[in-house]
């Protein structure tokens, strides 16, 4: 920091309070006048560009970003819209389907952050997409937004939660940094509390690292309806009164988690330069010692979950590749510390996933009609695999995703069975993007071939229909303008 700019701040805190938000009120009105947008340490009387060697205590973009999407839907599936993969709920229709957002944002020392985007187009009206207003200081912040929140190392699909359906209003904690623990190593943790449009989510995460190469991690979120005082959460999240006739009786789900960071590979299997392991197992049910109903200790913890699912992945990077492989399934039980097989009614197979096609007394896990947590639904499975060429400027992406949904038939049966002809969607996808020092261009393609297709339109209740065939072709555009400074650079 310059001479200057020390005395500046040196002027700033012999301030009064009041005369120090006159000051910055001043500035920022001055600054709406004017093309640029930077508030800047320096002297606080003087205006002119900034020096980048001085430090920024305020960056001003109330229009950082117009963007452009426009989609082609030409399909045979029975559905009325296709959903885009991810995309925050996003939905096309047939035909041209566009998409316009406008994105701005204000930090302020590096601790305060307000941002927005406006979306309007597809299956929506105009309104606010995305919104957050975050707090950030001594390795912590607190936020409220209106946003997504994805928790996991899947990438393709997250059993707890993804970006899949539509935003909501959260209020999230989390360390920005982790916290070290002498002998033990490092922890991060992440506590939401959030609002979809059908009931209320509550989710944490914990992750721990012994050693740089390995993280162990612990996820959990819970649906709930009532309204519950602050010290009622615990007894929430602890799940001890599940499946009884208890106000603390709401809809759980867990997993376990670990990942190896491959980074010794660029010394022993050039040229390879990286990459990252991973693996997660998740319950949609849980048994466990302390809940009322089970009371009992059951494999190395004391507990086990109940209609479970898994996910294995791996990321190999080059200097300039990336090639990805992830699979994830939720229709076979698979026990990693005790088998249930043949008790409490729990076989081979499930359907319960995000409510299944019952919804046993739950909420679907959806909002505005999508998944909440993994695109591929319940009974399903995914298998991904993509390739990725990295230029400077240009990156080119190729894709190919299997996906099999309706496994199980959701009758009452004794024992759950396999059905012989699921839905089967085979898709390829192609992408490419360039970016400019102003201008970033895309380009996406999709072909998707569907067999035994559902004739139903909801995401957790897929009835296959044998020997119905369908094709759908996607091919989207995307421009992303960066907005020259509306306000002009300010010294302060």
């Amino acid at each position: 920091m310059t001479m200057t700019s020390r005395a500046s701040l040196h002027h700033a805190k012999n301030l009064k309070a009041w005369q120090f938000l006159a000051l910055v009120s001043v500035r920022v009105l001055v600054a709406m006048t004017l093309p640029g947008g930077n508030l800047v340490a320096q002297d606080p009387l003087r205006f002119g560009r900034p020096d980048s060697s001085e430090e920024r205590l305020i960056t001003f973009r109330p229009f950082s970003t117009l963007t452009i999407r426009a989609y082609r839907l030409d399909t045979h599936y029975p559905s009325l819209t296709y959903r885009l993969v991810n995309s925050d709920g996003d939905a096309i229709e047939r035909g041209w389907t566009p998409f316009v957002a406008l994105d701005g944002y204000v930090e302020a020392f590096d601790r305060l952050r307000a941002s927005y985007l406006v979306q309007g187009g597809g299956t929506f009206p105009l309104g606010l997409k995305r919104g957050s207003l975050t707090v950030r200081d001594f390795g912590i912040s607190l936020e409220l937004a209106r946003g997504s929140v994805w928790l996991g190392h899947g990438y393709h699909g997250s059993f707890q939660l993804s970006n899949n359906a539509e935003p909501f209003t959260f209020v999230k904690f989390q360390t920005e940094s982790p916290f070290s623990i002498p002998y033990l190593g490092s922890f991060s943790y992440l506590l939401f509390n959030g609002w979809p449009r059908e009931f209320k989510l509550l989710g944490h995460r914990l992750t721990y690292k012994p050693t740089p190469w390995l993280e162990l991690g612990g996820t959990q979120t819970v649906v709930y309806r009532r309204d519950y005082k602050f010290w009622e959460f615990f007894r929430i999240l602890t799940a001890a009164e599940s499946n009884v006739a208890s106000i603390y009786n709401n809809d759980m789900r867990a997993s376990m988690d670990v990942a190896f960071d491959l980074s010794f590979l660029k010394d022993v299997l050039p040229p390879l330069t990286g990459g990252k392991l991973y693996a997660e197992y998740a319950g949609e049910d849980l048994f466990a010692f302390w809940q009322e109903e089970d009371d009992r200790w059951v494999g190395p913890f004391g507990f086990e979950f109940l209609d479970t699912g898994s996910m294995f992945g791996v990321l190999l990077t080059t200097s300039s590749q990336d090639l990805r492989i992830e699979y994830s399934q939720n229709y076979r039980n698979v026990s990693l510390f005790h088998d249930f097989k043949g008790q409490f009614g729990y076989d081979r197979f499930t359907y319960k996933w995000y409510g299944g096609t019952s919804g046993g007394g739950n909420p679907h896990f959806t909002n505005g009609g999508a998944v909440m947590g993994h695109h591929m639904g319940n009974a399903a499975d995914d298998l991904y695999f993509e390739f990725r060429q990295r230029w400077t400027s240009i990156n080119i992406t190729i894709s190919y995703n299997k996906q099999r949904r309706g496994l199980v038939k959701p009758e009452v049966l004794p024992w759950r069975e396999l059905r012989g002809e699921p839905e089967i969607l085979s898709r390829f996808g192609a992408s490419i993007s360039h970016t400019m020092q102003a201008l970033d261009l895309s380009a996406v393609l999709y072909l998707n071939n569907y067999r035994n297709a559902s004739v139903t339109g909801h995401p957790l209740n897929v009835v296959p229909t044998p020997r119905r065939d369908a094709r759908e072709v996607v091919f989207g555009f995307t421009a992303s303008i960066r907005l020259p400074h509306i306000l002009e650079s300010i010294d302060w």
